[in-house]
């Protein structure tokens, strides 16, 4: 007998086995276990404890409580504050949520241990039903999702439509049989497996029947929420198709059934605009779209600022697209504003949290969301997903056989977990080859939070932060050969990884920190030039720690050709250290990379660079097996130095030759920058025909034309062309000359564009131009360092024509465009202006 019987809660037979989390409750014994050891815990305690288990996931009152707990006492409600801080101490976990001024829920999923889950009454389904009646959910961006769905449900059978939790599953299955009779079973009030067959029964209208039929011509069961009881739906189903053959069955849940004949549909987030896409057409787009709608259900006054689109678009992006995070934070706008749910989204399991009281529990708050999904792995997947939390942008499989299983004993254990947790809907998996694996940010978050619960996350963190500097280690080019293009490939998908654990290495491991910031910034290639001078200067006040001389090398030579193509002022400075540092380590491939980039960043003849030069053709005499491509370079630095120097007809002679030895060589990347350099000293002695024939002769052979050295030459021919005087001509190649270089980022053809509207005496439109150049730079930060100066030589020129005050009025407007409209400026038909 229990000294203090709970009367009214307990739905289990009270000589049952409770089981959650790491937890066994055994009521009969009065005794809580903890991996098999028991747990202290006082009577009251104990008795709490019973109450909030055999409501989980529902709220308990106060009163309640005390009326099962202390029954015919009076106490104040300090003690139940006194036992759930007792509670919670024992349970080591967020199992006991407080629901403020109201009461308190327990967010675990009991289930019951042996026979006496036979026992288990079903709570109650609903009935079958005509849905005509009901006004079905909004949608949201899911049309194709809906007559898809639809489609498929016309045939009888089994469709599952699965997907992560907060996806929308419940309400697009709600919208595709809302005009039909239906019998609706939500599943998620069960507690046990065995509770399946007793709830459809009875909504099926046949308590006896094992299993029941279902009457009508063609009738439809949609089984709601199936994830947690997935065994013994997957039991049932086709028992029930069996004994009614017409029968049309829709399961929602996270995980397929993984049954003979299953058709299964997997829902995504919601649609996010094209990072290109005006404003006021991303708006209308399925996740802003969502989120301003419930903005305003919220708050019916509630108006979007008009300049609140960039930042509901990062929004949006930041909670996944996915509709119940959406929608929480869309709750809060009347609260803390758009910018303040913005900065609040850092806290996001604190923010994220409905207040309609008919929400279901496991969908009150985006925590229990996760915590109902993350609750039905076994405790390695568990480890597994939380592993997977350091993971920035995505994995691939490799990587995450190596984080997860560092010597490499249970690495097809690993891989086979990793697909539990794809069907699962916990990890996300794309179409290309070899495949990506990603958690969505919110999930992702989830991981890290139970990783540092755990205690493991240093420990994983330094496994990550170690496979990408060996993956990075394998892409590095060397004096005698360049890596592998595959595994060139593998490293520069991993930019947002490598960034991520470049950060955590900066804290816990200098080394590792400059290896993976040298090794990015001699990986990737020009289309991350920003990126990569960000991980190197982060890294810099570590450089002295490390005593390794030839890594201190490798870092600051790398760290000087980066400033170099950035044309930072610190260029010249970073290059003496590089070649200081190169001579320490008497590393000479590096060395001749340092003393290069010292001649580069020199604007002017001087001793210091002629210097630099001799020893530089020195290295190349002493090392006559080096790569071909140091001496092509080599060639390009001694042209640059001719053209410093005003020579240009010498300039013009290493010109050839550079692209002699590239063609020879046949690497192709460098043929291109080779004749583009070619014709810009052919076009600085006035040879534009002669530049232009050969750039126009090698952009025919390109079969890229939206590559970086493509568009670089595509510039090339503008100026040969505004040289010319044929502006007619370069109007009519600027927009898509724009547009290809937008795509990976690349910044110099937009200042091209605003160089070419101040030499066509357009200033007035360049200074719109430019206003709004640098405006959309200061809100998206750039992948590419910008490297020239035709933004400051536009800049120059319309202010020297309009004066300060209508540039600076006319660029203020460039500013308030968008980006169709700044395109608009380049219309041909603005020519004449």
């Amino acid at each position: 007998m229990l000294a203090h019987p709970v009367r009214w809660l307990c739905p289990v037979n009270p000589s049952s086995v409770l089981h959650f989390d790491r937890y066994e409750l055994q009521i009969d014994e009065r005794r809580l276990l903890c991996d098999c050891e028991p747990v202290p815990l006082g009577a009251r305690a104990f008795d709490l404890l019973v109450a909030l288990t055999a409501r989980a996931g529902q709220l308990v009152t106060k009163d309640e409580l005390l009326d099962a707990v202390w029954p015919g006492l009076v106490v104040g409600e300090n003690n139940i504050a006194a036992q759930v801080v007792a509670l919670r101490r024992a349970l080591h976990s967020e199992l006991i949520v407080t629901v403020p001024g109201r009461g308190y829920r327990f967010t675990g999923r009991p289930r019951t241990g042996g026979a006496a889950s036979a026992n288990l009454p079903a709570p109650t389904a609903s009935q079958a039903s005509p849905m005509t009646a009901r006004t079905a959910p909004r949608l949201f961006g899911r049309e194709a999702d809906l007559q898809r769905l639809k489609s498929m449900l016309q045939l009888p059978g089994c469709v599952t439509l699965i997907g992560p939790g907060g996806v929308g599953k419940t309400v697009l299955a709600m919208c595709a049989v809302h005009d039909q009779a239906v019998h609706w079973i939500d599943l998620a009030p069960l507690v046990d497996g065995s509770q399946v067959l007793a709830a459809v029964q009875r909504a099926v209208g046949q308590p006896d029947a094992d299993p029941p039929a279902v009457a009508g011509a063609a009738p439809l069961v949609v089984l709601d929420n199936a994830e947690h009881v997935i065994d013994a739906v997957a039991a049932l189903v086709p028992r029930l198709l069996a004994a009614t053959p017409a029968l049309r069955l829709l399961v929602t849940s996270q995980a397929p059934l993984t049954i003979s004949g299953e058709r299964v549909d997997r829902l995504e987030p919601l649609a996010l605009p094209a990072p290109d896409l005006p404003d006021a057409e991303a708006l209308a787009t399925a996740a802003p779209a969502l989120f301003i709608e419930r903005a305003r259900a919220a708050n019916s006054r509630w108006q979007l600022a008009a300049d609140g689109a960039p930042q509901l678009r990062a929004l949006c992006a930041e909670l996944d697209g996915l509709p119940l995070a959406l929608e929480m934070a869309a709750a809060r706008v009347p609260a803390l504003g758009l910018a303040g749910v913005r900065l609040a989204i850092a806290e996001r399991f604190s923010l994220l949290r409905k207040t309609e009281r008919d929400a279901p529990a496991r969908q009150r708050t985006l925590l229990a969301t996760l915590q109902w999904s993350h609750a039905l792995l076994d405790p390695h997947e568990q480890r597994l997903l939380r592993t997977l939390g350091v993971f920035a942008g995505g994995f691939t499989l490799d990587l995450a056989a190596t984080v997860a299983t560092p010597d490499g004993s249970d690495r097809w254990d690993t891989i086979d977990r990793l697909a539990v947790l794809v069907d699962r809907s916990l990890v996300a998996l794309d179409g290309q080859d070899p495949p990506r694996y990603r958690l969505l940010d919110t999930t992702r978050q989830f991981a890290l939070d139970r990783l540092a619960e755990t205690g493991e996350a240093a420990a994983v963190h330094q496994r990550h932060a170690l496979a990408l500097d060996e993956l990075f280690a394998a892409a590095v080019p060397t004096s005698t050969h360049r890596p592998d293009p595959a595994k060139r490939a593998l490293a520069q998908a991993e930019l947002d990884n490598v960034r991520a654990a470049a950060r955590w290495a900066v804290a816990h491991d200098a080394a590792c920190a400059l290896r993976l910031s040298a090794a990015a910034s001699a990986s990737f290639d020009y289309t991350w030039r920003a990126d990569t001078l960000e991980l190197l200067a982060a890294c810099e006040p570590l450089v002295d720690q490390v005593p390794d001389l030839r890594l201190r090398a490798r870092w600051w030579t790398e760290f000087a050709q980066q400033s170099l193509f950035a044309n930072s002022s610190r260029a010249p400075e970073v290059a003496q250290r590089a070649v200081a540092a190169s001579r320490a380590a008497n590393d000479d491939w590096m060395l001749l990379w340092s003393l290069i980039a010292l001649v580069r960043g020199s604007r002017s003849p001087d001793a210091q660079s002629a210097a630099a030069l001799h020893e530089m053709q020195a290295l190349l005499e002493t090392n006559p097996g080096w790569r071909v491509q140091a001496r092509i370079v080599a060639l390009g630095t001694l042209a640059f130095a001719c053209q410093v120097a005003g020579d240009l007809p010498a300039a013009l002679a290493h010109r050839e030759a550079e692209l002699a030895l590239a063609e020879r060589a046949g690497i192709t990347g460098h043929i291109g920058v080779a004749v583009d350099n070619l014709a810009t000293v052919l076009r600085m002695l006035g040879r534009y025909d002669e530049a232009l024939r050969r750039l126009e002769s090698w952009l025919a052979q390109e079969s890229e034309q939206g590559s970086f050295s493509a568009i670089y030459a595509r510039g090339s021919v503008l100026r040969v062309m505004v040289e010319q005087g044929r502006l007619r001509d370069v109007f009519m190649r600027l927009p898509a000359l724009l547009n290809d270089a937008q795509r990976i980022g690349l910044t110099v053809s937009a200042d091209l564009a605003a160089w070419v509207l101040a030499r066509a005496g357009r200033h007035r439109d360049c200074a719109c131009f430019v206003g709004h150049l640098l405006q959309r730079r200061s809100k998206q930060p750039l992948r590419v360092a910008d490297t020239g100066d035709d933004l400051a030589l536009a800049e120059s020129l319309a202010r020297a024509a309009l004066g300060d005050a209508d540039y600076y009025a006319l660029a203020a407007q460039g500013g308030r465009l968008d980006e169709r409209n700044a395109l608009a400026l380049l219309d041909l038909q603005s020519q004449a202006g």
